[in-house]
């Protein structure tokens, strides 16, 4: 081995070894933080029947904004000014993070975008959005459209709308929320398109193709953090429709295993139990056998569909079984 070899591996070791000291000393703020921002998240959920999960996905690409892996300052701004945000919770979490990381030179995996495979429990959201930005990326030049189903608080009609007609479609709460918020911050989401629907009474595409919806052009459709809330007939009826899209078109989703949605392992019950507590408990889980990939294929090619990329929570073909995915289907 050369000096220099030896020289940057004896540097790596002292960054893990400092990193290591420094993260027992801020691991009690973190937990802190990240105590004070679920409370908040659950007291105003509580009040305005929301969903207390949904700032979770929103506070990591915060956290990845303020770092620099993944600048998105119109969502970072939508996320600060959501009434479910602890400014202090989320200051408690951040701060020492990057200090801690530019006093070391070390990017722990929270931190990284995109995050190292296999994806686990600290980096399933962080991989999650890398997955569902590379899709626009890799389509924009086939596609025209992108649809994002359940957008909630989505942003990427900033990041990655650019020559794309978007269309979010959520509950009409949901959107009267957001129009409220981006009114408040004079953000103007460039040629996008704010589709309220009721799922229990309408059908999404149909509505859609009152506002402007062309189906005849090869569309993207973006179904992110949702399939795990939803009775699998709606999970089917999702799939259905986007088969009737025009050729050229593609469905990402992700989802949660069977076996994990309903777990026989007292930490999966647990976990349940927690959620339904919250008022949000996971309802469709992806069966796993005799494959999950197998499963996946399976899934979508009941409807039409073709798979075009999937992707484990955790080893494919290892124990433990992985606990989720991410799936990309086309027409």
């Amino acid at each position: 081995m050369s000096l220099e070899a030896q020289s940057h591996g004896h540097g790596s070791r002292w960054r893990a070894l400092v990193w290591g000291v420094l993260w027992v000393a801020i691991s009690p703020l973190l937990m802190i933080g990240g105590a004070l921002q679920a409370i908040r998240s659950l007291r105003v959920a509580r009040k305005t029947k929301g969903s207390s999960t949904a700032t979770a996905p929103l506070f990591v690409r915060w956290l990845l904004h303020k770092v620099g892996a993944r600048p998105d300052p119109n969502g970072a701004q939508i996320f600060e000014h959501l009434p479910s945000t602890s400014s202090f919770g989320c200051w408690m979490v951040a701060r020492p993070l990057l200090w801690a990381s530019r006093m070391t030179g070390h990017t722990p995996r929270v931190l990284r975008f995109p995050s190292p495979q296999p994806l686990d429990a600290l980096t399933m959201i962080q991989g999650r959005t890398a997955f569902f930005d590379q899709v626009v990326e890799n389509h924009r030049g086939t596609c025209t459209q992108l649809v994002v189903l359940g957008a909630g608080f989505d942003s990427r009609a900033w990041t990655h709308g650019e020559g794309l007609k978007v269309f979010e479609v959520d509950a009409p709460a949901t959107q009267h929320r957001k129009h409220s918020i981006l009114k408040q911050l004079d953000l103007h989401a460039p040629d996008t398109l704010f589709v309220e629907v009721d799922f229990r009474e309408a059908s999404w595409l149909d509505t859609l193709c009152l506002h402007g919806f062309d189906r005849t052009l090869p569309t993207m459709v973006l179904w992110e953090g949702v399939t795990y809330y939803l009775p699998e007939s709606a999970v089917h009826d999702v799939l259905r429709a986007c088969a009737q899209l025009a050729q050229g078109s593609v469905v990402a989703f992700d989802y949660f295993s069977a076996h994990w949605v309903h777990p026989e392992h007292w930490r999966g019950r647990v976990l349940q139990r927690v959620l339904v507590f919250l008022g949000e408990p996971w309802v469709y889980g992806m069966p796993i056998h005799p494959s999950v990939h197998t499963a996946a294929q399976d899934l979508l090619n009941q409807h039409g569909l073709s798979l075009e990329e999937h992707q484990t929570f955790g080893p494919a073909h290892q124990d433990p079984a992985p606990f989720g995915g991410l799936v990309l289907g086309s027409v």
